[in-house]
């Protein structure tokens, strides 16, 4: 990929880069986002009120991490988004990449925020 970039200047490189980075860091917590919304489902459909109490406290806990991770991760892919396509702008290039790490980066935040909450409304009852 980076033979793509070699005829830029480094200002706009770096620029491309980061959009190119924040992209796929997007599209890794948009892929991880849902596995945590099934894990909900599975832990609901199995019974969570009848596990012992210590294994429901640690899957809560495990599952709150998991949520506070993927928000702030996506928060801040989400800024860095945003700082490659003003750093893309400043410099006259386009900022494809930048816009589309950005927009990936708002929907795996928006799937971890309703993960989150689909595991607190599932989790807290059984507690």
């Amino acid at each position: 990929m980076s033979d793509d970039l070699d005829h830029l200047d480094p200002g706009a490189k770096a620029a491309a880069e980061w959009g190119l980075a924040f992209l796929a860091l997007g599209a890794v917590f948009s892929l991880v986002g849902p596995l945590g919304v099934l894990l909900t489902l599975a832990a609901d459909q199995a019974g969570l009120a009848h596990w012992p109490r210590a294994e429901r406290l640690g899957a809560a806990a495990g599952g709150y991490l998991a949520a506070v991770f993927l928000v702030v991760a996506s928060v801040a892919g989400l800024l860095f988004g945003l700082w490659s396509v003003q750093a893309a702008h400043q410099r006259e290039q386009p900022a494809a990449r930048g816009l589309a790490g950005v927009l990936l980066n708002l929907f795996a935040l928006m799937v971890a925020l309703g993960g989150g909450l689909g595991w607190h409304a599932t989790v807290w009852p059984h507690l």
